[in-house]
């Protein structure tokens, strides 16, 4: 039963909820107990002086024996942090009791819940008791959250345009993309409500994040209220004094739907002249109240502030004769040497130049009154310049210049306010003629690798430009290429929507770039420009026109990845195709087509018990995803492939009985309707049955992740299929073909090599007399960690613990052994497990992993040891032992050091001996010089040591060619087994064949 009361000095809502829970004490004639039931109501309602009053009633509990009847009612609060309330009641027989509900501030502190016990006791013999309890839920207010979001507009955005190239036109965020935001709450010393924006923005006041904590808020919740504005009513006007049923408030009317010029209401406030003028600003207050009348309210304060922009100036270009009536002769004598730049003749500096200034306000009042200020050598103000946009000065460069002296002239202007601006010139006087650039004749192209120019047979895809520059003082010349918008040399803008050239060569004269392509069926044109620059920096510039069509060889067939999935699986082909640039109607004129190319089973189908009728109803039999009697595949598998015309077709997978794995082969071929000409893409769909092998490892974080996961080897690795982040299978580094190959020859080695083996894993033995132990020979028990998931007494009896620095035992006798006991596996029902081989087709890569049944249910659920883990870890540290590579670096040192030796006894050595002595002695010598320290190899001490590291070079390359046979062996051994590994890894892997002799597999 709920209650709901209006308390608005509290503003929260009182609800009763009623639970009970009885207890029976019937004993001899009082057969049943009393019934409990206790329910709340707010009698009196919350005014701004006084609490609201709530009443607990019982009355209507009862005793449901005859003539029985309820003698006491006891209630008391029963919520811990609220036993500090005072409950009014009458007496024990009253049913009722009184209370006041605490102030918000209370009810925030100690919680929004109170609840209430009622105890009853009956007339029977003897007496009987129940109890039932009553809650009062408060209803919390709102929680407001409010953001001010104030953008400035972007003087360059274009209308109706994606300027961001986001595939959208929003004007408000185009138009308006920089933060006007000065300061917000707590910053600068604001107050924890106070924001200060500069003006003219876009303001929004947005409070679609508050939220009520009991329910949902309507649009109605919300209200604003303007209480308080001073200053700029174009803009603080333009946001309404009191809003109902909005959760934003911004000066653009409607901030979610794109606005024009005409109807945003942004305005920029007039400039407040002197220091310490207040501000303009704006208070608003929000009302969020919610269903059940609670209600929350914050105040927003906005500051804003007109921070006028400095003036802007610039020096025009020098003129030598002002009242000359063509531009060129004003000019004459003054050549440009880059921005702000200018190189005068020394008789054209002598005779004096004319620099003219021109600067702007913000706005015309302050134009008029700029104050402009001249400075630098040589320099003579106007004396008729006044106040305003514009003023003079005359340069003569002083007597006795010498050639190349450069001179820096500055104007400064200020405005009525003090805000400023500076520009400058830099003068150079020289005697010198501008240069002359010569760029190639305008050029057409095929777009893409069918185009290039100079043209050549088969074409580059690569325009090369041979540009000219002349000099006619004869001075070296610097390079520029640019790629520019048109062929007067503008640069390109933001809204250039062309193609961007990646110019190779920029700074010489020969410049290249890459042909981009072009849409199907268009042309392009792009502009670059040659600028040639002498050494007073005086430029010439020359454009070239590149024309680029299409030629249509830009067309690619799409597949899409290849995928893994289950048996019986959903399986959606995706494929697509890339045209570089193309239009609506071109794509609308490409031809897809699927069709299905081949099948690779494990095993295959000549290895295995002949074809079940369950298999051949899936799809596995002639004519279906099985090649007829021909040897040729359906091109849709038998009718099972549906949609076989279209980018998306799909197909289910089939289950798999006996077979591990199905690799289904798919191509993708895609053209023009209208050239007819052809793409073809091929995908490969893997069904593979990993039931059971799935593991949640949380976060992949290194390479030992699985380690405790009972797969014991720390090469066995985290693989992510799904590309989620978890690990939910543990693989390999490298391919699971080289991984069981690798495996299988460091077994045949530990086998064929037991003493190294032996030391490997359980270290060298004590001396038999001293029992002195060599701490430099420790083995891979010594290091295995113990903390990897294995019980006490597992570890206590496990080969480690067993036959750890045994002296009494012929441990090499005890390996071979070990090694066939660690084989031996239990059975479990996990499909047949026939061979020791069972999990190598689950990308665990590793022969000696066995199925394992974790929790006793009869079916292998995961690949496990046959011992501890810290046994499988030290056993496959000590066979990685036999892992050795010989690098071409330790070749070559070899080679050298074994010259080195010899070349020093030979006793009439001929000059190139002489020479190659000496590179072996000045590359090598020092690592084996004496006390002498001659910088040869002069003594038999140290060609006894030049011998030893020969020796320990050559030991190591006859282990690594040993490691390197052994894998060899065992990759043919495998032939071409199939673990589930793509064709693409298998032609790179540690089984495919290499060059060179290293000690590298296969080498």
């Amino acid at each position: 039963m709920l209650h709901k009361i209006s308390m608005s000095a509290i503003a929260a809502l009182c609800c009763a909820v009623l639970s009970c829970s009885s207890s029976a004490s019937a004993q001899s004639y009082n057969l049943l107990a009393p019934v409990a039931i206790a329910t709340l109501e707010v009698t009196t309602e919350a005014t701004d002086t006084t609490p609201a009053i709530v009443t607990l009633d019982g009355s209507d509990s009862f005793d449901p024996d005859a003539g029985g009847r309820i003698v006491k009612y006891e209630w008391e609060v029963f919520t811990e942090a609220y036993q500090w309330i005072e409950l009014n009641q009458q007496s024990p027989q009253s049913p009722t009791a009184t209370f006041e509900v605490p102030v918000a501030k209370l009810i925030e502190r100690f919680g929004w819940t109170i609840e209430f016990r009622l105890t009853v006791t009956d007339s029977g013999r003897p007496a009987a008791t129940d109890r039932d309890t009553v809650k009062l839920r408060i209803n919390r207010p709102p929680e407001i959250n409010i953001q001010v979001t104030a953008n400035l507009a972007d003087p360059d955005e274009k209308p109706d345009q994606d300027d961001n190239r986001n595939g959208l036109v929003d004007e408000n965020e185009e138009r308006y993309p920089f933060d006007g935001v000065v300061s917000g709450p707590g910053e600068n010393g604001n107050a924890e409500n106070e924001w200060y924006i500069r003006a003219a923005t876009l303001l929004v006041l947005d409070a679609s994040a508050s939220s009520d904590p009991d329910s949902e808020l309507a649009d109605e919740a919300f209200r604003w209220e303007r209480l308080l504005a001073r200053g700029a009513a174009s803009v603080t006007d333009s946001l309404p004094g009191d809003t109902e049923g909005k959760r934003m408030l911004s000066t653009d009317g409607d901030p979610n739907t794109p606005g024009t010029r005409s109807s945003e209401t942004v305005a920029r406030l007039p400039f407040v002249r002197g220091v310490g003028t207040q501000p303009h600003l704006v208070y608003y207050r929000l009302t969020v109240t919610d269903e059940d009348g609670a209600s929350a309210r914050q105040i927003v304060k906005i500051v804003i502030s007109d921070f006028h922009d400095n003036p802007e100036l610039e020096i025009a270009y020098p003129e030598s004769d002002p009242d000359a009536a063509a531009e060129a002769d004003r000019r004459a004598g003054v050549l440009a040497a880059g921005e702000d730049r200018y190189v005068v003749n020394p008789e054209a500096a002598q005779e004096g130049i004319e620099l003219t200034a021109t600067g702007e306000g913000d706005g015309a009042t302050r134009t008029n009154s700029l104050v402009h200020t001249w400075s630098g050598p040589g320099v003579a103000p106007r004396e008729s310049n006044q106040p305003g946009a514009q003023s003079r000065a005359e340069f003569k460069a002083p007597a006795g210049t010498k050639e190349g002296a450069v001179f820096s002239v500055q104007v400064e202007v200020a405005d009525p306010d003090g805000l400023r601006a500076a520009s400058f010139v830099e003068l150079v006087v020289a005697d010198t003629r501008a240069p002359t650039a010569t760029a190639p004749d305008d050029i057409e192209t095929s777009d893409g690798a069918s185009g290039g120019f100079p043209e050549s047979d088969p074409p580059t895809g690569v325009v090369e430009l041979r540009g000219i520059g002349f000099d006619p003082d004869g001075d070296e010349l610097a390079y520029s290429w640019e790629q520019v918008l048109n062929e007067a040399g503008e640069e390109l803008g933001r809204d250039f929507r062309g193609s961007i050239l990646l110019l190779a060569g920029s700074d010489t004269p020969v410049a290249s770039f890459k042909l981009p392509e072009v849409a199907r069926g268009g042309a392009e044109d792009v502009f670059v420009q040659l600028t040639v620059t002498d050494r007073w920096g005086v430029v010439d510039t020359d454009v070239v026109k590149i024309t680029m069509s299409d030629s249509g060889d830009d067309f690619e067939a799409q597949a899409g990845l290849n995928q893994d999935v289950a048996p019986g699986s959903f399986v959606r082909l995706s494929g697509g195709f890339g045209s570089g640039p193309a239009s609506a109607a071109a794509a609308d004129d490409v031809a897809l087509r699927w069709v299905y190319k081949g099948i690779e089973t494990h095993p295959r189908i000549g290895q295995r018990v002949p074809l079940s009728k369950g298999e051949i109803e899936q799809g596995f039999a002639p004519g279906e995803w099985l090649p007829d009697d021909d040897g040729r595949y359906h091109p849709t598998a038998g009718g099972r492939l549906k949609n076989a015309d279209q980018r998306f077709a799909y197909f289910d997978a089939p289950e798999l009985s006996d077979f591990n794995s199905a690799t289904l082969v798919f191509e993708f071929i895609a053209g023009y309707d209208s050239d007819g000409e052809k793409r073809a893409d091929t995908v490969v769909i893997t069904v593979a049955d990993r039931s059971g092998t799935g593991f949640f490892s949380g976060v992949v974080k290194g390479p030992h992740h699985c380690l405790n996961l009972s797969l014991g080897g720390p090469l066995t690795y985290p693989f992510d299929s799904d590309g989620d982040g978890v690990a939910d299978t543990c693989s390999l580094d490298t391919t699971r073909r080289a991984t069981v190959a690798r495996q299988n020859a460091l077994e045949q080695l530990a086998v064929l090599n037991p003493d190294d083996f032996t030391v490997a894993l359980l270290g060298s033995p004590d001396d038999p007399k001293t029992q002195d132990v060599d701490e430099s020979a420790i083995g891979a028990c010594d290091t295995a960690p113990e903390d990897l998931g294995d019980t006490g007494e597992d570890l206590a009896r496990d080969l480690c613990a067993r036959y750890a620095r045994s002296t009494t035992a012929t441990r090499t006798e005890l390996i071979p052994s070990a090694l066939t006991n660690a084989w031996q596996v239990r059975e479990f029902y996990s499909g047949v497990i026939n061979s020791a081989q069972f999990c190598t087709n689950y990308s665990l890569g590793d022969v000696r992993l066995y199925p394992f049944d974790s929790d006793d249910d009869g079916v292998a659920d995961v690949c496990s040891l046959a011992t501890t883990r810290r046994e499988a870890v030290a056993r496959q540290q000590a066979l990685e032992s036999f892992i050795v590579n010989f690098s071409a670096a330790e070749l070559t040192r070899h080679d050298e050091l074994v010259d080195l030796l010899e070349l020093r006894g030979v006793g009439s050595p001929t000059q190139a001996q002489t020479d190659r002595l000496a590179a072996l002695n000045t590359k090598h010598a020092s690592e084996f010089d004496d006390a002498s320290a001659s910088g040869t190899i002069d003594s038999n001490a140290e060609a006894a040591l030049v011998q030893a590291a020969i020796d320990a070079l050559a030991a190591k390359s006859a282990d690594a060619i040993r490691y390197s046979n052994a894998v060899d062996a065992a990759c043919r051994a495998l032939g071409s087994q199939d673990f589930g590994d793509a064709p693409s890894a298998l032609a790179r892997d540690a089984c495919a064949p290499k060059s060179g002799p290293t000690g590298q597999p296969l080498s």
